[in-house]
């Protein structure tokens, strides 16, 4: 199966991403909002829970 992402916008994109990342590690993804945050997206822990 093809699958066009050029028909996401970027917000789209960047919260499809997360989805498939919170599935694949079983971890929460933080998305931040638009604005200026250097390029940042989103950030997750990987580490050990206390």
């Amino acid at each position: 199966m093809e699958y066009d992402f050029s028909k996401l916008n970027d917000r789209e994109f960047e919260n499809l991403a997360a989805s498939i990342i919170e599935k694949e590690l079983k971890n929460r993804v933080e998305i931040f909002k638009s604005g200026r945050d250097g390029g940042v997206d989103g950030r997750f822990w990987i580490g050990e829970k206390n």
